[in-house]
């Protein structure tokens, strides 16, 4: 039986029991999921405006090499001019199970996500005594803790600058430019790059199969493809950051350009960190 609010007047009722209980139902379910994200944390370190959490019985450094990873992230956002706003939070899980049960990736491999409503980083477990994150299959590269929390603090970045709405039309339209633009920022990519660039410059069977796999591989390697394409047009054609979001790509012609420059030296990603 469904609740209702009795009023007689059928359009004051229709936005009371359809309307506002709607909104208020949502907002309770967001409350509740963010309340069990951050169940069961303490703080470990914060600087500006960004704050690291961990889960209990994680193994993480002193506080002021957090504060260091942080500045180094943050340095590599304010070299992109990307300064975030409001206060973003980075959860730190303890394995893989917590990982997927706080963000709901139920097979997720990844390294981290970004809850860009909540401005909430969750990342899996790093070796803070390297600052490196190692990765999650053989064969990916490791890289800087600082590079993938800039990556993940980025998503936070756009969504503050594309807002709600655009942001979730590139999420399921463009979703090349988010990753591609994350990677960009980080400057690493977990796909090894000169693995990446000659699978790439091929287009042969290889780039076929990854691009078709929906698996981790394939997920990797669209991220590197994005990062190619995000690079390109801003250090090589010069596209800035406000044309980039708010233009549309050809991405078969836009990967055959990349080849081309790729092939003939005009383009190179700049060096890993």
């Amino acid at each position: 039986m469904k609740f209702k609010i009795p009023v007689k007047n059928k359009y004051l009722s229709f936005l009371l029991n359809e309307v506002i209980l709607t909104v208020v139902v949502v907002a309770l379910l967001l409350s509740i999921y963010r309340f069990w994200i951050f169940h069961n944390v303490s703080k470990v370190a914060e600087a500006d405006n960004i704050v690291v959490l961990a889960d209990k019985g994680v193994a993480v450094c002193d506080s002021l090499c957090v504060v260091d990873i942080i500045q180094d992230a943050e340095s590599l956002l304010s070299a992109k001019d990307i300064n975030i706003d409001d206060e973003a939070r980075i959860l730190i899980v303890k394995d893989r199970n917590s990982f997927r049960k706080r963000t709901l990736h139920l097979r997720s491999q990844a390294l981290g996500t970004t809850i860009a409503f909540f401005k909430i980083v969750v990342m899996m477990p790093s070796d803070f005594a390297t600052k490196m994150q190692m990765p999650t299959e053989d064969g990916f590269c490791a890289r800087p803790i600082a590079s993938v929390w800039a990556h993940e603090l980025s998503h936070c970045y756009q969504y503050e600058k594309l807002g709600f709405w655009r942001f979730c039309s590139t999420m399921f339209f463009d979703k090349w430019k988010l990753e591609g633009f994350a990677d960009y920022v980080a400057g690493t990519s977990s796909f090894n790059v000169k693995q990446g660039e000659a699978i790439f410059i091929e287009n042969g069977e290889e780039h076929a199969k990854l691009t078709e796999d929906k698996g981790i591989w394939g997920h990797t390697y669209f991220y590197f493809v994005s990062r190619l394409r995000t690079e390109y047009l801003i250090n090589c054609k010069g596209v800035t950051q406000e044309d980039f979001w708010h233009t549309s790509f050809d991405e078969t012609e836009l990967d055959d350009e990349i080849r081309n420059a790729l092939k003939n030296g005009s383009f190179t990603l700049q060096s890993d960190i």
